[in-house]
């Protein structure tokens, strides 16, 4: 190791007698390769690390890799960082850090969520679907709705919420608090057998019974107890609506 060279310089000033001061010279500093990553001391800002010099790659690790004075450029997240709260406003999905960037937003489950029709994550992760009165939740095509009513209630307004907010025995129903809702015939209830009137040309024509899922139709003037008139998949019809079995 070098040591450094000590000179003497004569300070003099006016007539007075001149006096050395002996002034230190810096050492020379001797540039070396201490971690042997193709870059010496003088330029590596930390030369006891190989994966540490000018043009490394940011690690997002809050150190200076590539010595440039800028820690983790590029970088969305830390590695190590706790992960973040992501997807709908008040749910509890979350963003693990990956690599200096965030990862898939996951439920707690840790699962990718199918967000077209998952109750619990509809077409965002965390968003849950309301319960409607009497009916189930049900995403579609990540669009919260309800299911079916339950047997006896109906939905008046088409609205998710409440629900199925009106209760009814025959033509005779209700809402929610007790007040009566005039009908002039029985709903067609969404599952189960249908059930209409007896129609004909002069007063319905062709499709008079309809729900969200199914449109029933019969052949004018068809008596209450005719031959089989319409069919479906699921449905058969009798007699100018009179009723519709399951088959």
């Amino acid at each position: 190791m070098r040591r450094p060279a000590v000179v003497s310089a004569l300070l003099c000033a006016g007539v007075f007698a001149c006096t050395p001061e002996p002034t230190v010279v810096p050492p020379v500093t001797e540039c070396i390769d201490g971690d042997q990553d193709g870059y010496d001391s003088c330029i590596d800002c930390d030369d006891a690390e190989a994966s540490v010099h000018p043009g490394a790659a940011e690690r997002c690790n809050g150190k200076d890799d590539n010595c440039d004075k800028v820690v983790d450029e590029g970088c969305a997240c830390r590695d190590g960082d706790e992960p973040r709260p992501c997807g709908a406003e008040g749910g509890n999905c979350t963003q693990a850090c990956e690599g200096g960037a965030l990862g898939e937003c996951l439920p707690p489950s840790g699962e990718s969520p199918a967000l077209d029709s998952d109750v619990l994550n509809c077409g965002e992760c965390g968003r849950v679907c309301p319960t409607p009165v009497h009916a189930a939740p049900r995403c579609s095509q990540g669009v919260c709705g309800r299911g079916p009513c339950e047997r006896g209630y109906f939905d008046f307004d088409g609205s998710v919420t409440p629900g199925c907010e009106v209760f009814c025995e025959g033509n005779s129903c209700s809402d929610e608090e007790g007040q009566d809702v005039p009908v002039d015939d029985a709903p067609v209830p969404e599952t189960g057998h249908k059930h209409g009137a007896v129609t004909s040309g002069s007063s319905y024509g062709g499709a008079v019974q309809t729900t969200p899922e199914y449109t029933n139709t019969g052949s004018l003037g068809a008596s209450v107890s005719g031959a089989l008139v319409s069919t479906n998949g699921t449905y058969k019809n009798y007699g100018g609506f009179t009723a519709a079995e399951r088959k």
